[in-house]
């Protein structure tokens, strides 16, 4: 079986582990970031299905203008992520 694409990157990881705690500290902020998105996401729904548009518009535009998670991204080098 052929070695998979990440497999270089897993044994740079392993080489360095501070270099991979570090990682881990910023994919984890990355992640939560997006948690956050999607609890929002998931309450801007709610406010939808509640009848409650203009809860739903508010909640919509903290959403669109939050950059913390593209941020979080980048930082972690996933500039295309967020």
């Amino acid at each position: 079986m052929p070695a998979s694409p990440a497999s270089p990157h897993r044994a740079h990881l392993a080489a360095s582990d501070s270099w991979a705690a570090q990682a881990s500290q910023v994919g984890t902020t990355a992640l939560a970031a997006v948690r956050t998105d999607i609890a929002e996401i998931s309450s801007a729904i709610a406010a939808w299905d509640a009848g409650k548009p203009a809860q739903f518009v508010t909640i919509l535009k903290r959403y669109l203008n939050d950059g913390r998670p593209k941020s979080a991204f980048a930082i972690a080098g996933a500039t295309q992520c967020g």
